[in-house]
């Protein structure tokens, strides 16, 4: 498959036909999506990933066999019986819940430290910053509870999730264009007029911010259905209705002036 890198294609051209039978006469209707680089949302960080997993799975087993701590007997224990016959020390003094065990004079327990586990937990939050910054998600998203995240950090880090979801738009632009229009051809509808798609914006605005901007934008001279469409982010049937709501309203006013002449 071919890939090119920051240049969006719809499909890769090298379909081969199974069968004689072909829909549309220029190969089956599928659009393949290539993200920026050739490479999946989160490849080129499989590396940073791998670590993450290897850490977890440390931290998992370390937290297993300290269920079993390492236990000794210091002193020297007799080997043999009074009558003689050897002693099989590991059944006595076998653990289980709640067992006593008669230890003779003279005979110190001894049993291992747990280890500590916080530097393990401490190296995977490392690993997810790292992950964080690289794959430009927001550290709150990898680490659920987060709250040690500066303000200026936090800022920096939603622009970048921004531009990369700009990016992606392009890509799903593209390919969903493509695919409406093989659709449309397979329909039976032939059109030469290019398809665009309207997104609502990734970057959340507030209504208040979108009209004291539509008052700016006013004020400077550009038209409605541009401030429609560019700054409140209106789809074209939303324009239309909104035009057909307005003449309805200018009509009731003019036949309520009417009224009140009368």
């Amino acid at each position: 498959m071919e890939r090119r890198i920051r240049n969006n294609r719809a499909s890769s051209d090298q379909w081969d036909a199974a069968t004689e039978f072909v829909i549309t006469g220029e190969g089956p209707p599928v659009v393949v999506l290539n993200n920026p680089l050739g490479m999946g949302e989160f490849e080129p960080h499989l590396d940073t990933i791998t670590r993450i997993n290897a850490g977890i799975l440390e931290r998992r087993v370390t937290s297993a066999m300290q269920a079993w701590r390492q236990r000794a007997l210091t002193g020297g224990l007799p080997q043999k019986d009074a009558e003689g016959n050897d002693i099989d020390w590991a059944s006595v003094f076998e653990p289980a819940p709640g067992a006593l065990w008669d230890i003779p004079a003279g005979i110190e327990l001894w049993e291992s430290d747990a280890t500590d586990i916080r530097p393990l937990l401490e190296g995977v939050k490392d690993d997810l910053r790292e992950l964080s910054e690289m794959s430009a998600t927001p550290f709150p998203a990898l680490l659920p509870g987060s709250q040690n995240q500066s303000a200026t950090g936090s800022a920096a880090m939603k622009e970048a999730l921004i531009l990369k979801a700009r990016d992606r738009l392009d890509v799903v632009d593209t390919g969903l264009s493509a695919i409406i229009s093989k659709a449309l051809r397979i329909e039976g509808f032939e059109t030469e007029e290019t398809i665009s798609l309207s997104w609502e914006p990734p970057d959340h605005v507030s209504l208040s911010e979108k009209y004291d901007a539509a008052v700016k934008a006013k004020g400077a001279g550009e038209s409605w259905k541009s401030i429609a469409r560019n700054i409140l982010g209106y789809s074209p049937e939303q324009i239309e209705q909104d035009a057909l709501d307005l003449a309805d309203e200018q009509l009731m006013s003019f036949v309520d002036n009417a009224n009140a002449r009368v």
